[in-house]
């Protein structure tokens, strides 16, 4: 006769360290693909995943398990989610709990292209007593500013086709830099080419230009033009002199040397215009790209800001511009035979433009400015396809700019590359996220063996 088997209990203890989901009288967990179930009291687990949603970018973050659990794993899961259209240069922080390990802060510093999302996940161990709320800071801030791609096409070797105005709510500060060019070279042209041009020039008896100030180490001039384009002068003051027209020169002395070659001009429209002491074995170097530091209109015909007055102190290299509509900048300089610097403390709508960048772009070898290299990639300014001249890129992420050439230039073949970077004006983005810490759960698992 045979006797019926007795069932035997086994008891199987399993740690949820696995993913979790509540439901009304049961507890789920998955483990290697497979779904279990044990009855239970109805349980019900409160996640807390913050968004941090901006027109730009996005931040969302998870932990798993929720709650976390005194003595295991956990896993971070980290999201940055690009909605713009505009590929960003993002730096990326996560502030680790102090309760797990590891802990700490870890960084990355991704490139997003528009509509794309980062991802990253993160393993800690919680070193925390049960009862405890632990909480992990996520952070990524991404430039403000950005260019504009508003150029075209010309024959004109001496018309500023090339313009791309610069925006940054929040800037407050930004550098221009201009440096030799990458490119070497033997034969250098500072000649004016009107050859493909229908414009209308100045002749030299039409310019007058006086000398301001002189020290023996700076000279500053104020010229005036019967032609110029705008209707008003601009007053230039060193000291206690004074002088009004459309345009300051400086010339400064190289050391050791006699020699003052021009190192700024600046145009009642705005326009500034740079280049460094000229390297040893030249006499000079051109004048090439030039920069309007201040908020000039982007889509006009010729994009301007006028200036009203300019105060110039030579000892701290340093200017005080007031533009016509009230506002106004402070801006410093430094020059050597490597290249010359301006600092700009902007105190205008920078929202409307901090800077616009304007030069001339007719062949690869006919350019003062061809390439711009960015955070996020190098670009051409213009470019041909199917035998026509098109704008590659519109918009362009900062916070930094370096425009130059690769290709010797006929065309000012020594001016100088011009980088401009915005020094503030940086936008962070926060999610927080802080969940208790539980007991390891051990629940018995029962199986029947026959």
């Amino acid at each position: 006769m045979l006797k019926k088997k007795r069932k035997s209990l086994v008891l199987l203890f399993v740690s949820f360290m696995s993913p979790i989901i509540a439901l009304a009288g049961w507890l789920m967990y998955f483990s290697a693909g497979q779904t279990r179930a044990v009855a239970l009291t109805a349980v019900t687990l409160t996640a807390v995943h913050p968004t941090t949603p901006h027109t730009d970018i996005t931040l969302t973050q998870q932990v798993w398990p929720n709650p976390v659990l005194s003595g295991e794993t956990a896993v971070y899961t980290l999201h940055v989610i690009n909605a713009s259209t505009v590929t960003l240069p993002v730096w990326i922080t996560d502030t680790l709990p102090g309760q797990v390990t590891p802990t700490g802060v870890l960084t990355w510093t991704p490139t997003i292209s528009g509509g794309d999302t980062w991802q990253e996940g993160v393993t800690v161990t919680v070193n925390a007593p049960v009862g405890d709320e632990i909480t992990n800071l996520f952070q990524a801030t991404i430039p403000s500013s950005r260019a504009d791609n508003l150029s075209y096409c010309t024959t004109c070797a001496e018309e500023d086709n090339i313009n791309i105005p610069l925006y940054g709510p929040g800037v407050t500060r930004f550098r221009m830099v201009a440096t030799h060019p990458t490119y070497e070279f033997t034969t250098d042209n500072c000649a004016a080419d009107f050859s493909g041009c229908k414009l209308t020039t100045s002749a030299p008896e039409d310019v007058t230009c006086q000398s301001l100030w002189d020290d023996g180490i700076n000279v500053i001039s104020v010229c005036t033009d019967d032609n110029w384009w705008r209707p008003y002068t601009m007053t230039v003051t060193v000291g206690s002199n004074s002088l009004a027209g459309h345009w300051l020169v400086w010339n400064r002395k190289i050391p050791d040397e006699n020699s003052w070659p021009q190192v700024l001009v600046y145009y009642q429209d705005g326009n500034m215009r740079l280049k460094p002491y000229p390297p040893l074995g030249r006499a000079d170097v051109c004048f090439g790209s030039s920069v309007i530091v201040g908020p000039a209109v982007p889509d006009a015909d010729r994009p301007f800001i006028d200036l009203q007055t300019i105060v110039v102190d030579p000892a701290a290299m340093a200017l005080d511009v007031t533009y016509q509509n009230g506002e106004s900048a402070h801006l410093e300089m430094a020059v050597d035979r490597d290249q010359t610097q301006m600092e700009v403390w902007a105190v205008y709508d920078t929202a409307v433009s901090f800077a616009t960048f304007r030069s001339m772009y007719v062949a690869e070898d006919n350019a003062d400015a061809a390439l711009v290299e960015t955070a996020v990639g190098d670009f051409a300014l213009l470019e041909l396809s199917e035998s026509d001249w098109t704008v590659p890129w519109s918009t362009l992420s900062g916070p930094s700019w370096f425009f130059y050439r690769q290709t010797v230039s006929n065309h000012n073949t020594s001016a100088p590359d011009i980088f401009i970077e915005a020094l503030d004006g940086y936008r962070t983005y926060t999610s927080t996220l802080s969940v208790p810490v539980m007991h390891s759960i051990h629940l018995p698992v029962i199986l029947y063996a026959q």
